[in-house]
């Protein structure tokens, strides 16, 4: 049989012709998909796989509710006395308790014999001196003596000159007889004396002290202060004025001041002058 490179069967043919390949055909369309046949029957089971690794442990559960407690158990043997610890601090003392009452008073012993004195001891130091005691009433005037003789040279004056005003010694004449009530005084002084009414005891009724050439002819004041104090200063009468300038004066009025050099105040009343100078008559009505 000769040899072919490919071998066409046709049915109902009893034997198979070779035949010289042509060339291949065009692939024709493909057909219908046929039917699903009939599932064939389950196969038998395979062995268990190995077992695979553990996996994570998964968050823990909520804790469930307490149970009902259980019956109390049987109390144990007492166990031994352990050792006495150490003792503790003193607590503080309580406070004390009220004094109880004074039991009565036992009977005088015998009076003992008096024992030698002792030596005598050193003096203490001088206490302060007391307050000085009130002045005792003034007794009585004694009889006028008699009558001296008359003196050579001041008549009619009684005079004292014990007294001193800061530097200067103040001279006193009183006209005699003491009983005559009004009588005229003509005084001439000396040096930067000042010429004046009253006597100038530091009191309210003879004021402090005048000043250099000073005229002071007022007698009434409310103020120890209220005089002619300034050098060279004059008031003329009135009653509370003050004259503390230099070359200041009051003529009189009430209550009146002349504190400034040069000034002057004529009177009235409640006047001060402070800064004036140089002028006739300057009135400050405060």
């Amino acid at each position: 049989m000769p040899h072919c490179n490919k071998v066409t069967c046709v049915k109902k043919i009893k034997h198979c012709q070779c035949f010289p390949t042509g060339d291949t055909g065009l692939t024709g369309d493909t057909g219908p998909q046929g039917l699903t046949g009939d599932t064939g029957p389950q196969g038998l089971t395979g062995d268990t796989g190995s077992q695979g690794p553990t996996g994570d442990t998964g968050l823990q559960g909520p804790t469930g509710d307490t149970g009902p407690q259980g019956p109390t158990g049987d109390t144990g043997l007492t166990g031994d006395t352990g050792t006495q610890g150490p003792t503790g601090d003193t607590g503080l003392q309580g406070p004390t308790g009220d004094t109880g009452l004074q039991g009565p008073t036992g009977d005088t012993g015998p009076l003992g014999s008096t024992g030698d004195t002792g030596p005598l001891g050193p003096s203490g130091p001088s206490g302060t001196t007391g307050d000085t005691g009130p002045q005792g009433p003034t007794g009585d005037t004694g009889p006028q003596g008699p009558q001296g003789p008359t003196g050579s040279s001041l008549e009619c004056f009684t005079s004292s000159c014990s007294m001193f005003c800061g530097s200067r010694r103040v001279y006193i004449l009183e006209p005699l007889p003491l009983s005559e009530l009004s009588t005229d005084v003509v005084i001439h002084t000396r040096g930067t004396g000042a010429l004046l009414r009253d006597i100038p005891d530091g009191t309210v009724e003879g004021g402090t002290c005048r000043g250099d050439d000073a005229v002071d002819l007022q007698s009434r004041r409310i103020n120890l202060n209220q005089v002619a104090s300034g050098t060279n200063s004059t008031i003329s009468g009135g009653q509370n004025n003050t004259s503390s300038g230099i070359n200041s004066t009051v003529g009189g009025g009430v209550i009146n001041t002349s504190s400034g050099v040069d000034t002057t105040i004529g009177g009235g009343t409640s006047n001060i002058i402070f800064i004036c100078r140089i002028i006739l008559v300057c009135f400050f009505l405060e």
